[in-house]
């Protein structure tokens, strides 16, 4: 409102000073002309009106109460100022009474319907006093003889004629207009509502979601999207879609291409595996592009391989402990017949150097087997407390320090300040720290070295271990867990398996990260509870 009385009150200013350039003219084209001071005086008063206006609608308060009543003041001055000037330039024959209309019209803008009615009499009342004073002033008769009828009476009945059609043909169009205007005003609200809907759904999928052109620039990307992507919104945004997922770009006339695909690709450093989505888009321009939904997978994946692990893993060692089993009876026969058979052999050194050999390496396989039943039997039932990862891994290293065998390992600790509470069972987790570590100390040739550390994270406490030593192969790493895959000369093979199992009955997750050459790192990932 305030915007279009400022605009009223410039278009009031620019048609006053009109009239200046029409007395310019006059005078340079020698046709008649308006009263020189009566111009001048409008164009003073109107100026001086315009300031008080501007003034107004700066410092006073702008409620629709008071604006209405406000346009209502200026539209009877401008009534006046009309009126005023028709007075002097030849009454009921001035070509400016055509203002009073402009007057009804632009108030039909402004005003009510009622108001338009007031300023149609407001008009024609100034009008006709203009009239009569024009009459008495400059013209020597009754403003009501003979001649008067004759000569001005039609005039004043046509002017009343144009200023009522004008009203009601001005009240029909602002009853039209607001309607219609309501009308729009409602469809925009809700397409506004719609489009706030829209947004929302978009910005709190759990997916990423990017709208490129038909060539792949990206032109827009949802929140989750740069969250999932771990970049900046200006950073994606004209990104070809097909080099940020490595993909090579389809044709524009083959739509096969515009399917589901599932890529790895680097985020922040670390590869992760994406499942995405491409659709064909139209926009609302008519133009055609590419709307792409994509998902971080990774979880899912490694989710996918503890679950295959642990299928295969359980098939493993319920088929190998039935074997075991069998096995330990011949086995325990063929120990007892070494025993009895070193008594009736002669003194024959290199039979009795035979049969300890025999004897010994019976042992070492019913040692194997006990360990792998123990590994493959539930054992008793896991005591949980509640316990401080760091307090339980400082008690662990106080064990480790009057180790022999480890004596020249150096080992670097990276806790945080605060406690890292999580429920475990003590021993087994120190049985899981002793396998961890000594895996590193026999991966290390020279010089061992091993760093421990704990990370808190929203709802999990993450334990790393992380050596210099030998490091492994992809094909070692997808073997790590399965029994009896050694990659030392003196272990069973057995030593990651209960690891894994125990994490597992901690509702945890291990993740192992090794380079040949560069060396081994061990994420151990526990629930974390509130202290």
């Amino acid at each position: 409102m305030p915007g279009r009385i400022l605009s009223l009150t410039v278009y009031r200013v620019v048609l006053v000073s009109l009239l200046l350039v029409y007395q310019l003219l006059a005078l340079l084209a020698d046709f008649p002309a308006m009263p020189f001071q009566s111009v001048v005086l409008v164009v003073l008063v109107v100026s001086l009106l315009s300031c008080f206006y501007l003034w107004f609608l700066r410092n006073y308060d702008r409620r629709r109460e008071q604006l209405i009543g406000f346009i209502f003041i200026q539209f009877f001055f401008d009534t006046l100022l009309v009126s005023i000037l028709v007075l002097f330039t030849g009454g009921e024959s001035s070509h400016l009474r055509i203002a009073y209309l402009m007057i009804i019209v632009l108030s039909a803008l402004f005003l009510d319907k009622i108001s338009i009615y007031v300023m149609m009499v407001l008009s024609l009342g100034f009008y006709f006093l203009a009239v009569n004073l024009h009459t008495l002033l400059f013209v020597e008769r009754f403003p009501y003889g003979s001649d008067f009828l004759l000569s001005g009476y039609p005039i004043i009945m046509g002017q009343t004629l144009l200023c009522l059609v004008t009203a009601l043909l001005s009240g029909f169009m602002q009853s039209a207009y607001r309607a219609s205007r309501r009308t729009v005003q409602d469809q925009e609200a809700r397409i506004r509502s719609l489009r706030e809907i829209r947004d929302k759904i978009v910005e709190s999928l759990p997916s990423g979601l990017m709208t490129c052109e038909d060539d792949g620039r990206i032109s827009f990307i949802n929140k989750m999207g740069v969250k999932i992507l771990q970049r900046s919104l200006d950073s994606l945004k004209g990104t070809s879609v097909w080099a940020l997922f490595d993909l090579d770009p389809p044709l524009a006339d083959d739509p096969q291409h515009l399917s589901r695909v599932e890529r790895r690709i680097s985020v922040a450093g670390t590869k992760r595996s994406f499942g995405i989505s491409f659709r064909p888009l139209e926009m609302e321009s008519g133009r055609h592009g590419i709307m792409v939904v994509f998902q971080d997978l990774t979880k899912i994946r490694l989710l996918e391989a503890h679950k295959l692990l642990a299928d295969k893993m359980a098939a493993i060692g319920k088929m190998a402990a039935g074997v075991a089993h069998e096995i330990r009876n011949p086995l325990a026969a063929i120990s007892g017949s070494i025993q009895v058979l070193k008594e009736v052999l002669p003194e024959d050194p290199t039979a009795l150097e035979l049969a300890d050999i025999v004897h010994t390496e019976t042992r070492r396989l019913d040692d194997i087997i006990s360990q792998f039943l123990a590994y493959a039997r539930p054992g008793s039932p896991p005591f949980f407390e509640t316990l401080d990862l760091v307090s339980c891994v400082t008690a662990f290293l106080q064990l480790v320090e009057h180790d022999a065998q480890m004596k020249d390992l150096v080992v670097d600790l990276d806790f945080p300040n605060e406690k890292c509470m999580i429920m475990g069972d003590q021993g087994r987790l120190q049985q899981v720290f002793w396998n961890l570590l000594r895996n590193s100390y026999q991966a290390c040739k020279t010089a061992p070295r091993v760093e421990m550390g704990c990370q808190l994270q929203e709802e999990e406490v993450i334990f790393r271990i992380t050596d210099n030593g030998i490091g492994m192969t992809e094909e070692q790493l997808k073997d790590l867990f399965t029994p009896f895959q050694s990659f030392s000369n003196t272990g069973t093979g057995l030593g990651m398996s209960i690891v894994y199992d125990i994490i597992e009955m901690h509702h945890g997750k291990i993740d192992v990260r090794s380079k040949p050459g560069v060396g081994t790192t061990v994420y151990l990932t526990f629930p974390k509870i509130e202290e």
